[in-house]
């Protein structure tokens, strides 16, 4: 009897310990206080949106950022739209025709995400590709 409580207590502390170094390690969704992507501001672009589709083959610009970058990209654009970055923002930012919207969004997931304008006459257009490196 003595000796099942002992394991049973022994077990409890190797549970313990495996979840406090579980908390301990995994990485933190916040970059101000993860150690691996320090928070950083001020990484700013400008995206410009013609009214005519771009040539066939044109390559889009691609957006660097580093994880835990706060980032900002002004859109402005000649058609009505809604500006949403497919796979990272899943909210839509409306823009109107001859204006400029801003997105805005903490880097903290590491990819390639396209930036979309989802026109008011129903067109679907990629524009940019937002790339936030490890």
């Amino acid at each position: 009897m003595k000796s099942s409580l002992i394991y049973t207590l022994g077990g409890f502390a190797i549970v313990a310990l495996l979840a406090l170094g579980y908390l301990a390690a995994r990485p933190s969704t916040d970059p101000a206080t993860s150690a691996a992507a320090p928070a950083r501001t001020g990484t700013q672009f400008e995206v410009r949106i013609g009214a005519a589709a771009e040539a066939e083959g044109t390559p889009l610009p691609v957006l660097p950022v580093a994880r835990g970058d706060i980032v900002s990209i002004a859109v402005s654009s000649a058609q009505a739209g809604q500006l949403m970055i497919h796979g990272y923002m899943q909210e839509m930012v409306p823009v109107a025709a001859g204006q400029t919207a801003t997105l805005r969004l903490a880097a903290l997931h590491a990819g390639r995400y396209p930036l979309h304008l989802h026109g008011d006459d129903q067109s679907h257009r990629e524009v940019a590709i937002l790339e936030i490196r490890p």
